[in-house]
């Protein structure tokens, strides 16, 4: 499976996983581990959140086809 990713953002906005790429370049590798775990659980959060919010959507929306 692929992925694409298109970030759009003004110049002057800095993103999360080029920062933690940064950091491992200039040497600091615990924050750049720090930065990736932050990175990795907030989208795994997001998932979550996500899969309930869909899930429960899903039910009361589609209870017609249960019939």
């Amino acid at each position: 499976m692929y992925a694409s990713l298109i970030f759009l953002y003004a110049a002057h906005l800095h993103l999360a996983a080029v920062s933690a790429v940064n950091m491992e370049d200039a040497g600091n590798t615990a924050p750049a581990v720090a930065m990736c775990i932050l990175i990795f659980f907030t989208g795994l959060v997001v998932r979550i959140l996500y899969g309930l919010a869909t899930r429960g959507l899903q039910a009361r929306t589609q209870a017609w086809t249960k019939r």
